[in-house]
């Protein structure tokens, strides 16, 4: 069952699962993914190309942005781990991965992509609450984690 508050505008046809609640004045694109359990506060953005995945958690106001030089034909895929907490008011720029169980804090402008467990603040957005001997090698992870999921992504696409 998909919980839906007043005024929700939807695009095209985006795939949204069950068990997911959208806040009222929302704005859905085509060719967006929610999966289960995923929480999204009222007046979000989700353009199209955008991933969220399973109980990730979505403050309100929170803006997604798919087009790194307006306008573009080019829209950049932004992909969303499951579990991630993103806190009222952030916003996402075009292209960017967040990484399992990630946190991005309230008013935070996201520019680069964020690996998992990694809490960010801020504008642009920065690590506050990570360190780890090994941060090279699970930012090596990172990096080719998201390079299979877009992958996947745009093969799903086609």
């Amino acid at each position: 069952m998909i919980k839906r508050g007043p005024y929700i505008n939807v695009w095209g046809n985006p795939q949204i699962a069950e068990n997911v609640r959208i806040g009222a004045y929302t704005e859905i694109g085509d060719d967006v993914i929610i999966e289960e359990d995923v929480i999204i506060g009222a007046m979000c953005f989700i353009p199209p190309k955008v991933r969220i995945g399973k109980g990730a958690w979505i403050g309100p106001r929170v803006t997604f942005t798919n087009d790194k030089n307006p306008p573009s034909p080019e829209l950049l895929i932004t992909v969303i781990e499951p579990g991630v907490i993103i806190g009222a008011g952030a916003v996402i720029l075009p292209g960017i991965f967040l990484g399992r169980n990630c946190r991005i804090g309230a008013g935070s402008v996201v520019t680069k992509s964020v690996p998992q467990g990694v809490t960010v603040v801020g504008n642009p957005a920065r690590n506050i609450l990570f360190k780890h001997d090994k941060l090279d090698e699970i930012l090596q992870h990172a990096k080719d984690t998201e390079k299979r999921l877009l992958g996947a992504w745009q093969d799903g696409c086609r």
